[in-house]
């Protein structure tokens, strides 16, 4: 396909997105959100005195939320949570959530609606999108924000701030001009710990090739009920079949969403789900 054609079909894919935003959860002046979601898809174009980030007002499910948005992968997050549903997970009334790289919160906020009464915990290293991540959860009371990494160490790691696309950031270099900084690294179970945080009920996570990292590291994989979240095979020193034979005890689905990208999701089977049930507490 043509640089051209490959253009004109992007071009068309956002515009999709736009109008189903404007349509199915715009609220307010529509003419408002088009201006604000087209101003962001331009912001990495304007000249950076004149860049700044839109809000969008709107509602999910009746529910009236705002979120601001630096740039067009904003939409395309927001694409993939709200409009394809990749975490509705069927699971009932959540506890505790730990959502592993926030990004800006679109995740956060679609569980934060969806399970209002639950805990979450955002988690993301990214200086640069961090404040954004605070200004979109200042609106929800059960949230605890966290800046730092969910990997297999505890101390400070490298992390790779991509030029031009923020979801892109990585604890692996992947692209010239980016920007690299230093950020604290844990373990979820020493995150746990911290929190004293017993089990979790949801856990989500989208962190661009570290997930094995973070993954194999946890010492007891039971202590989540249920794990969400993308793959990326050509970033790990892990293969996929590993990754999917670390979840003993749990059951596993898998879908491809992408050329290099798979949707998990591994949810705990009801041997151990019985014995949440029958009296462990969530938070200590």
């Amino acid at each position: 396909m043509s640089y051209f054609k490959r253009l004109v079909k992007r071009l068309i894919s956002l515009l999709t997105v736009m109008r189903i935003i404007a349509s199915v959860y715009g609220r307010g002046s529509k003419i408002l959100l088009w201006f604000r979601m087209i101003m962001t898809v331009l912001q990495p174009r304007l000249p950076r005195a004149m860049r700044a980030s839109q809000r969008l007002d709107l509602a999910f499910e009746g529910k009236p939320f705002c979120i601001w948005m630096e740039d067009r992968t904003g939409l395309a997050v927001f694409e993939e949570v709200f409009i394809r549903g990749e975490y509705a997970v069927d699971i009932q009334n959540p506890n505790i959530i730990i959502d592993v790289g926030a990004n800006i919160g679109i995740a956060s906020i679609y569980f934060c609606l969806r399970y209002p009464n639950a805990q979450l915990y955002a988690i993301e290293p990214n200086p640069e999108v961090f404040k954004t991540l605070q200004k979109n959860l200042a609106a929800f009371p059960n949230v605890s924000i966290h800046q730092c990494v969910l990997a297999d160490m505890n101390g400070d790691v490298k992390f790779h701030i991509h030029p031009t696309s923020s979801i892109a950031s990585s604890l692996q270099s992947r692209a010239r001009g980016e920007k690299t900084v230093s950020v604290p690294s844990k373990t979820l179970d020493t995150f746990m710990e911290e929190q004293h945080i017993q089990i979790v009920d949801l856990l989500k996570f989208d962190i661009e090739g570290a997930e094995d990292r973070m993954l194999c590291a946890v010492k007891d994989r039971s202590v989540v009920r249920c794990y969400i979240g993308e793959i990326h095979p050509d970033l790990m020193q892990t293969s996929f079949e590993d990754i999917k034979n670390l979840f003993e005890g749990f059951g596993v689905t898998t879908k491809s969403i992408g050329s290099k990208r798979y949707l998990l999701s591994a949810k705990l089977r009801s041997r151990h789900s019985d014995l949440i049930k029958n009296g462990n507490i969530h938070k200590l």
